[in-house]
């Protein structure tokens, strides 16, 4: 908001008036007070936004976690004036409303209006208030302030009161809602015009005037500010002013995030605690838990903020860290649910080539929940077997059993073994990778279709046939 020529923070939405009497004495000692006015000067300002304002869909669940700002509007204010004239010796009450009925009482002038919108899915609060304490309304044509000036009411009262010799040279207003706490249920419909009670002057302490609990964007709420003074001849004549603030700030507005996993396994464990805040919140962020599930066979990734498949392994939406920001939209309700986004862990077997001519490979890789088997701590490719085999080069002293004639053989050959996969020992054992590199079914690190489902990395054994 602007005032004074001054940038103060947003997102208040500030307008300000200025209340103006206008006095002259004539020669017989009556007094005609011509225009208190209230003229009420509005400026549109214009509202930060951390997001595009073109998206203004209103939803009552799923929030989008993109940080979007509201708009708050006050309309320009209808300006109020009053002609004032004192008929009596003991003073004259009156008041832009229609006053209580008696000849001293005088209803002239007309009451200033002004219209609040805003997207804020929460509503706003309106309030008023000076740049002063003093409650006066103060002789600009004299510097004599102490004696030149109208002082306000100091307690609420109706129209009756208020129109008494008790009350001259006092004023004050009457706004068509005033609030007696900050609860929204606490909000009086002052505008009766036996029962509507008039307020003492605003301060620098701010008058609560209204707090609604919705958007309303596109109907515009309305208020009107009625003033009454009560005042004899006595009264110095010049011009008095003094200027007020409205201002409509958006309420906070409250979250609730869910953390979930929708994979269906059972081992998944210490989801964290509904991230809440009922009482609401004026930023357009939030940091999430930093807090993490676990689950067996798997790594928390991310908070998935649509849907997961592939096991809980792929998001289709918008990723958030744990312990990221996390967008607070002030024009939707923000009641959503995260759900938890999983990496398969991956586990290094250790390859012993026994016995081995040629050595394979060392080292195997598998993923949980998976069947596929890889060569070596990193790549794409599968493993290499190892080879065995032996040359035979000729005899030696062979004879036939039943001839007694040498065995005639054929030197230098060499004679190969064969691969029959990899096993959980060296001798003996449970084959766990078979000849061809693929993962044996329902072993103690298998399931039934093949897929890794132990977190151990064994180490595993050539064996030959």
């Amino acid at each position: 908001r602007i005032r004074h020529g001054v940038a103060l923070p947003l997102p208040w939405r500030s307008r300000t008036f200025k209340s103006k009497i206008n006095y002259y004495i004539s020669n017989n000692r009556r007094v005609r007070i011509a225009g208190i006015s209230s003229a009420f000067m509005l400026t549109l300002l214009a509202i930060a936004t951390l997001a595009p304002l073109a998206n203004k869909t209103q939803y009552t669940e799923a929030a989008t976690g993109t940080a979007q700002s509201s708009t708050i509007t006050i309309s320009d204010l209808v300006s109020a004036s009053m002609n004032l004239a004192v008929d009596s010796n003991a003073g004259t009450f009156t008041t832009t409303d229609t006053g209580p009925s008696g000849a001293s009482t005088t209803t002239a002038g007309t009451r200033g209006s002004f219209n609040v919108t805003t997207n804020n899915v929460s509503g706003y609060y309106l309030t008023i208030s000076a740049s002063d304490d003093t409650g006066a309304l103060v002789n600009a044509d004299d510097a004599n302030t102490s004696t030149n000036s109208i002082a306000s009411i100091t307690s609420n009262m109706t129209a009756s009161t208020f129109n008494s010799s008790a009350y001259n040279g006092k004023w004050g207003y009457k706004p068509s809602k005033y609030m007696t706490s900050t609860d929204a249920s606490s909000v009086v419909d002052n505008t009766s015009t036996s029962t509507g009670v008039y307020l003492p002057a605003p301060t620098t302490t701010v008058t609560m005037l209204d707090k609604t609990t919705t958007a309303n964007s596109s109907t515009a709420n309305s208020y009107t500010i009625d003033l009454a003074a009560r005042l004899q001849y006595t009264q110095t004549s010049g011009t008095y002013t003094k200027t007020f603030i409205l201002t409509a700030t958006g309420n906070p507005v409250t979250y609730s995030i869910t953390y979930s996993d929708n994979t269906g396994d059972s081992t998944v464990a210490n989801l964290p605690a509904r991230q809440y805040n009922d009482e609401g919140t004026s930023s357009t962020s939030i940091t999430l838990t930093s807090s993490t599930p676990t689950r067996t066979g798997y790594t928390f990734s991310k908070w998935c903020l649509g849907t997961v498949s592939n096991n809980g392994t792929t998001c289709t939406g918008t990723q958030y860290s744990a312990g990221g920001s996390f967008g607070i939209d002030q024009t939707t309700e923000n009641t959503t649910t995260l759900y938890a986004v999983w990496t398969p862990n991956v586990y290094t077997l250790t390859l012993t080539n026994t016995n081995a001519t040629t050595t394979g490979s060392t080292a195997a890789r598998v993923t949980y929940n998976s069947s596929t088997v890889y060569g070596g701590t990193s790549g794409t490719s599968g493993i290499t077997n190892p080879s065995r085999s032996y040359n035979f080069t000729t005899f030696s002293n062979a004879y036939n059993n039943a001839s007694g004639a040498i065995v005639s053989s054929t030197a230098n050959k060499t004679y190969t073994y064969g691969f029959d996969g990899w096993y959980t020992a060296s001798s003996g054992g449970t084959r766990i990778i078979t000849s061809a590199g693929a993962l044996a079914a329902s072993t103690s690190y298998t399931n039934s279709s093949s897929a890794w489902t132990s977190t151990s990395s064994p180490t595993l054994y050539a064996h030959w046939n």
